[in-house]
């Protein structure tokens, strides 16, 4: 049995445990559903048959009835109720305590004309000493908005005032909802909305442009070519756009061939497109019959956006890389994207070759 009893205006108890006037009823059949008029989540009594209810210790003849008979129990809410009259009166504005009690110094007195065109709303919470306040406002034809607060406990009379707040974006007026609205949702949009780009932002862009570039670092080995003598792709990395600035461009590629009956060329290729057919060579190394690792590198000079010069290298008897050749320069537009590939010509299909990492260093000139 659900025993629902009404102990003051604004409470009543189901089964010995105290709510706030805040739910309603609904009628499905002879069953009745509780749940709260604010959060419709908040069922407080899913659908049961009506004679499973008493309020106020009646057990109601039908849902019907049972209905009519819980509508001033479980809700309630203290509507302003101006009457068109210009004459001052008294708004009927409680103070509610804890205990749900009111006396005559919990109501507000307005001085002033009402009339049937001001619509109402309220804002209402508990204050620490557990007495629920309300601040109520509401709008006038003329669009003045008025505020109404009750009083304090002490019997101390509080101000009912009038502001008249129009739009505008300063502290007196009152912003536009809709665009608040706007600007919320966009705080809470995930990703790059404005597609904004590190050059956009001009500070960030300074701070980084100072910084050496990595631009790739693949530690991940290629799959192993083996029984062919034709040129292979063993891996291909896309340079985007603006992604490369002038100054140094190291490229490093580590290699293994296991067998020894033949040596095999290794290349770097770029084109625009990600496939070696019609792409430009931009290092090459053909490697001895006995040759099995190959550390492959090659150091660039980025130019004016616009020339990729290369070096070919040779270690000295001091340990220093030294050039051993004259610079090979290869158009280079800085602008455009490049696919950079990795490739190799094994010279006897008996042996096999893998690419073990790969790194790109790019460091801006100062």
């Amino acid at each position: 049995m659900n025993a629902i009893v009404g102990i003051s205006t604004t409470k009543f108890q189901l089964n010995g445990i105290k709510y706030l006037k805040n739910y309603v009823s609904r009628v499905v059949g002879d069953r009745v559903e509780v749940f709260n008029n604010y959060e419709r989540a908040d069922v407080l009594i899913p659908l049961t048959d009506y004679a499973e209810f008493s309020v106020n210790g009646t057990i109601y003849d039908s849902a019907a009835n049972l209905q009519a008979g819980l509508l001033d129990v479980l809700f309630y809410r203290n509507t302003l109720q101006p009457g068109g009259d210009p004459e001052p009166y008294v708004l009927t504005l409680q103070g509610v305590t804890a205990e749900g009690n009111t006396t005559v110094d919990d109501l507000i007195v307005f001085q002033g004309t009402v009339k049937n065109e001001y619509k109402y709303n309220r804002i209402k919470h508990f204050g620490a000493n557990g007495r629920l306040q309300e601040l109520i406002f509401g709008e006038n034809a003329d669009g003045s908005v008025q505020f109404y607060l009750p009083l304090n406990k002490t019997g101390a009379k509080t101000l009912a005032t009038t502001e008249d707040f129009a739009l505008g974006e300063t502290a007196s007026t009152a912003y536009r909802g809709d665009r608040g609205k706007i600007a919320y949702d966009h705080t809470n949009t995930e990703g790059n909305p404005h597609n904004t780009q590190i050059r956009d932002i001009t500070v960030l862009l300074e701070a980084v442009s100072n910084l050496p570039k990595v631009k790739f670092s693949d530690p991940v080995a290629s799959s192993l070519v083996t029984s062919s003598t034709s040129l292979t792709v063993l891996k291909s990395y896309f340079l985007p756009p603006n992604s490369i600035a002038n100054g140094i461009l190291d490229i490093y590629a580590a290699i293994s061939k296991a067998g020894s009956a033949g040596t095999v060329i290794v290349q770097f290729l770029i084109n625009t497109t990600n496939t070696p057919t019609g792409a430009t060579s931009i290092a090459t190394y053909t490697s001895t019959t006995n040759t099995r690792t190959m550390p492959f590198s090659r150091k660039f000079v980025v130019r004016g956006g616009t020339s990729l010069i290369g070096f070919n290298s040779a270690i000295s008897a001091i340990t220093d890389t030294v050039s051993n050749s004259s610079s090979t320069t290869t158009s280079f537009d800085v602008t455009q994207g490049y696919y950079l590939m990795v490739v190799v010509t094994l010279q006897n299909g008996a042996d096999s070759i893998i690419q073990d990492g790969f790194e790109m260093i790019n460091r801006k000139a100062t």
